[in-house]
């Protein structure tokens, strides 16, 4: 139904039917019959029909929601990019190209989303550049967390508190840091759906101090106002804001993002 709408037309297409699948009135495609789609920079992307992976694709790639505030064509320094959340790619994969002298983390615990991004990553020819890692961030000192992969089979998941600490692989923003010997992050990046402000409360005021700047994608469980206070408490400027500001597709990109930066 696809063969005469031009890739455009095709992402925005599946968004729709994506928000329509998310309610289960119906189902128009397979998850196993792929989406492809090539940006006008040329960069290269596998897609999941009928589930979230279109919306992400322009956020970041239409929209470069994350990027409002930044500067997203080079970085101020040859720093570490690292990106908590990172689904299909469709932010760290732009990120790489448009930052080469930076190195580039990215972490994603869905394993589907995992094996989508590391054949997007290869198809970008960013193996050099790119590391990612099958894994949830937590807030460390053992805690464990369990992913929830959502009801309505749309892409999206969780991770959630649990007693149980093997249950998924976690590693800590300390551990990331010290394991990759990050000693300056030129951008720190996270979208991990409710779990970002146990993340924040965990990074000490000294790791803090390596970071340039944040974007933090806020969610239903986030305590946006803490967000905010750990912020400005470790010397950041901020900016809350949404992807499209008063528009009747808020229903794709309804979540607050919060931009912050150093003086």
């Amino acid at each position: 139904m696809f063969a005469n709408l031009t890739q455009d037309a095709k992402i925005f297409l599946d968004l729709i039917l994506s928000e329509v699948n998310e309610f289960r009135i119906f189902y128009l495609f397979k998850k196993d019959a792929p989406l492809f789609y090539e940006s006008t920079e040329g960069l290269k992307f596998k897609l999941r029909a009928g589930v979230h992976d279109s919306s992400v694709i322009i956020e970041n790639l239409w929209l470069k929601g994350y990027w409002r505030y930044f500067n997203d064509k080079q970085a101020d320094n040859d720093g570490v990019i690292i990106d908590i959340g990172g689904h299909i790619g469709s932010f760290c994969i732009p990120a790489a190209v448009n930052h080469k002298q930076a190195r580039v983390l990215t972490f994603e615990p869905n394993k589907e989303s995992f094996d989508l991004l590391c054949k997007n990553i290869i198809s970008n020819e960013l193996q050099a550049t790119i590391t990612p890692f099958n894994l949830a961030v937590s807030s460390g000192n053992g805690e464990g967390l369990t992913l929830e992969i959502d009801a309505t089979d749309t892409g999206k998941c969780h991770t959630r508190k649990t007693d149980n600490p093997n249950s998924i692989a976690t590693i800590s923003f300390r551990e990331i840091i010290i394991n990759n010997r990050v000693r300056s992050c030129e951008l720190l990046k996270i979208d991990c759906e409710g779990y970002e402000a146990p993340i924040l409360k965990s990074i000490t005021k000294e790791e803090f101090s390596i970071i340039n700047k944040l974007v933090v994608e806020c969610h239903g469980n986030s305590d946006i106002l803490e967000i905010e206070k750990i912020l400005v408490n470790n010397g950041f400027k901020i900016k809350k804001y949404k992807v499209i500001e008063g528009s009747p597709l808020l229903i794709f990109w309804n979540a607050p993002l919060i931009a912050a930066w150093r003086d």
